[in-house]
């Protein structure tokens, strides 16, 4: 079930919603809850996911099947079930991927991130254990690009439309 949303999302509101995390702790099952003082929490990637998606107002469920240990094929497919799948070659500022273990043709699914723009170049943004335990923001360079297999875009959002200049 793919969410359908009403308005057209702008790429730049969730890259700019996207800059409220990074360098928050990495807490395994966690959602970057808002506190009462307007600080938030930390989080894991799934919740850095949900939380974004939230926060530009895409209401993607939670999964209830969330486990202890993370399961990249329970991931894959919620990611499957609620954002629109894209091709790897087309991701944007804006979009989500997700890698596999290793860069074998075989290994699993595990973590996913979003695709983010800093510097005129492309970057990802994600919740990480080990060795920052925070959410980190990097340039989508080795070993990255050969590890990302599946891509996703939120359902409603717009083009991206770079700065020119």
């Amino acid at each position: 079930m793919v969410i359908e949303s009403a308005c057209m999302i702008d790429r730049r509101a969730i890259l700019t919603a996207l800059d409220a995390y990074i360098g928050l702790p990495f807490v395994h099952q966690s959602r970057f809850a808002v506190l009462p003082d307007g600080t938030r929490t930390g989080g894991d990637c799934l919740g850095l996911l949900l939380r974004v998606a939230w926060d530009v107002g895409v209401p993607l469920e939670d999964s209830p099947d969330y486990e202890a240990s993370t399961n990249g094929i329970l991931l894959r497919l919620e990611c499957q079930r609620q954002l629109v799948e894209i091709g790897v070659a087309d991701v944007r500022p804006g979009d989500v991927v997700q890698w596999a273990e290793h860069a074998g043709v075989e290994s699993p699914p595990c973590n996913v991130a979003w695709v983010g723009w800093r510097g005129g170049g492309l970057t990802l943004v994600h919740a990480v254990r080990e060795p920052y335990n925070s959410v980190v923001e990097h340039g989508l360079r080795p070993p990255w690009p050969q590890r990302i297999r599946w891509a996703y875009s939120l359902p409603g959002v717009g083009p991206w439309l770079p700065v020119l200049g």
